[in-house]
């Protein structure tokens, strides 16, 4: 069964349905929401497992600040002892299945899109219970793109003046007991405000959906904005349920890529698993520390690149291109010097992709696939600076006697995976090696060492963790 929850200031949803296109709402449990996170994880576990021993998928919306590349909620007016929990680590661990976090906005907007009457506009989603959430839905041909920008501060300060909490602050008294006239200045508030977000650059567009607990239960009150006609107001068809939709929306989402046909994964070492040499001036240092001089480091260079295609298939050693170093530019080093240690020892360890990994390899086998020179691998193992995964295929060049960008060993490592060429996603920073996996059919990601954080992002986007 798929589960969908919504975490939100006052109630806490949880649905757990088997169909993602006609969801049914039988199998559904309401509850307080637990202001102690400790306590309303548990209490999430506790009834996720009255339906189901074994999710195939948990969707959330929360009420807060959602950072969507680490999954963590970032900060709320409410929830305050649930930010930066490892609330979907906590789940994915306890039921080894996908697990997905998102703001409760977004998620209602999410519901909106895919199973509203809405299905063809752009529009924004306001969500008004405890506070005021909202989020944008964009278009374009078959895919939906929900987000927040950035700048909420127009959101913001319409939430205080419409918003459960403070209302109840303002008038002194529950939303249910307002007077007609109370009730009537939050209507013409949110009138108003409709109107700054639709003229906005930050929000700007002409139709807006309004859910949420407050406009569920007080419908035929906010019926009168649907006589305006720019903006556009419609109400959600969704009733209070708009989120618990938009779960199963984000995980029809997550399966579209999941099925996108990606079912071995794999990573170069050098410049993507750990950091190298790439974009760096570390080459250099490197021929500094054994002697070479600046009016040498052309010779130095171009006697490497004549030695390193051997060297990377095993048919030479780096100790082979020391002694000619050595002989052609008089340097003062040993036959034997450690030329291995000059690379690994200066190579660093990429911390920002070692939890990205740890979860792939939840859904997806994992590979390595790399240039290599003999040894290096153990060493670089010995240092511990790989991501300590499940890695099902390891293809060393040194080891093989076949190196990137030969066809060959792309072939090698598709019979290594076991899976149609299609299905392999290759995670590489050296666009040669790049144009090959895709001539061959491969899903590629082109990562940029000199920007870690936006290839990191591009790869969770791709993968859809």
């Amino acid at each position: 069964m798929y589960i969908s929850i919504d975490i939100g200031g006052t109630n806490t949803r949880v649905l757990a349905t088997s169909d993602l296109d006609n969801p049914n709402f039988e199998n559904i449990h309401v509850f307080d929401t637990e202001i102690n996170y400790k306590n309303g994880v548990e209490k999430i576990i506790e009834i996720i497992k009255i339906f189901t021993d074994t999710p195939k998928a948990i969707a959330i919306g929360i009420a807060g600040g959602v950072d969507e590349s680490s999954q963590i909620m970032t900060g709320s007016n409410v929830l305050t002892d649930w930010e930066h929990e490892p609330l979907i680590e906590t789940l994915q661990t306890h039921f080894s299945c996908p697990t997905y976090l998102r703001n409760d906005a977004v998620m209602g907007a999410l519901g909106e899109a895919y199973y509203g009457t809405n299905k063809k506009d752009d529009f924004i989603y306001l969500t008004l219970g405890t506070g005021l959430g909202g989020a944008i839905v964009e278009r374009k041909d078959e895919n939906v793109n929900v987000f927040r920008p950035k700048d909420r501060s127009e959101l913001y300060e319409l939430e205080t003046k419409i918003g459960g909490t403070e209302c109840e602050k303002k008038y002194g008294k529950p939303m249910k007991s307002l007077s007609n006239d109370a009730w009537q200045e939050v209507i013409n508030n949110l009138a108003e405000g409709v109107d700054v977000l639709a003229s906005s650059k930050n929000w700007g567009k002409n139709t807006f959906v309004l859910g949420g607990g407050i406009v569920e239960r007080q419908k035929i009150r906010f019926q009168k904005l649907l006589k305006q006609k720019n903006p556009k107001i419609c109400l959600t068809t969704l009733g209070d349920k708009s989120g618990l939709y938009g779960g199963l929306a984000l995980i029809k989402q997550q399966n579209v890529i999941t099925n996108n046909k990606i079912k071995f994964i794999y990573f170069d070492i050098g410049g993507v698993a750990i950091l190298d040499f790439s974009k760096t001036n570390k080459w250099h240092e490197l021929a500094s520390a054994l002697g070479v001089s600046e009016s040498d480091i052309d010779k130095f260079n171009n006697l490497f690149a004549e030695f390193e295609p051997g060297i990377c298939v095993g048919k030479k050693d780096l100790l082979d291109f020391v002694k000619e170093a050595k002989k052609l530019l008089g340097l003062g080093i040993s036959d034997d010097h450690d030329m291995l240690g000059e690379f690994v020892d200066r190579f660093e360890v990429n911390i920002s992709i070692h939890s990205i990994i740890d979860k792939l390899g939840i859904n997806f086998k994992l590979g390595l696939l790399t240039n290599m020179y003999p040894n290096m691998l153990d060493r670089i193992k010995e240092r511990h600076l790989l991501p300590k995964a499940k890695w099902d295929v390891v293809i060393d060049s040194s080891v093989i006697g076949l190196r990137k960008p030969q066809d060959e060993i792309y072939q090698f490592a598709e019979e290594k995976a076991g899976v149609n060429p299609k299905n392999i996603l290759f995670i590489e920073n050296s666009i040669s090696h790049i144009e090959v996996a895709k001539r061959r059919g491969w899903q590629t990601l082109l990562y940029d060492t000199s920007n870690i954080q936006e290839s990191n992002e591009a790869l969770i986007k791709l993968v859809g963790i």
